[in-house]
């Protein structure tokens, strides 16, 4: 699948891009131990990630990873928020069997979780059964595809720096310079 004017794989939601690279990471992290990936995800190219911050917020929860083997995260909706107005009822949907979604900006797996649902954990058949229109609640499906495993949500959404994990740049690229150079004042040049 590759787009004939640049060779790249062509933005689509529902066409399976999140679950292909999903498939393709949990094989990575299998085939490659020796690299130690602990979670794989994804990023919305147009959100500004505070790297500084998010890790130390995951290192705050650190004693509630290192007992999860099956973890799902990232700035997480519940079910029952999802379902009302403000989100057009999405969630309210019978396909929607997932307690909570992440929002697309990121949304990320731990790694036994992602080889579990992507490579030998959830059937063929299962997938199909939970499959939605939707890139992140079709992720967050596939994360509760398992009825026997039910996922620990890491959602930092509410506090310890949650809200600032993260920031969308709304179709505005100096949002990201903004942000970038009020955490680096160092890295803007001096005017003269």
């Amino acid at each position: 699948m590759t787009n004939h004017n640049n060779g790249h794989l062509p933005e689509n939601h529902e066409l399976g891009k999140t679950d292909t690279w999903f498939t393709y990471t949990a094989m990575l992290t299998r085939q490659r131990p020796d690299l130690q990936i602990g979670f794989v995800g994804k990023i919305d190219s147009d959100n500004f990630i505070r790297w500084p911050v998010f890790l130390k917020w995951f290192s705050a929860h650190r004693s509630n990873i290192i007992l999860q083997p099956f973890i799902y995260g990232g700035y997480a909706i519940h079910k029952k928020v999802c379902s009302g107005v403000a989100y057009g009822r999405a969630c309210a949907k019978k396909e929607f069997i997932a307690e909570l979604f992440a929002a697309g900006a990121m949304a990320y797996m731990s790694t036994p979780l992602a080889q579990h649902v992507f490579m030998d954990g959830t059937s063929l058949q299962r997938k199909k059964e939970v499959w939605i229109v939707g890139e992140d609640m079709q992720l967050a499906n596939m994360a509760y595809s398992d009825p026997k495993i039910t996922p620990f949500t890491l959602n930092h959404r509410y506090g310890d720096g949650g809200y600032e994990i993260s920031v969308h740049c709304v179709n505005n690229p100096v949002n990201y310079r903004d942000w970038y150079y009020k955490l680096y004042p160092e890295q803007q040049q001096k005017k003269e």
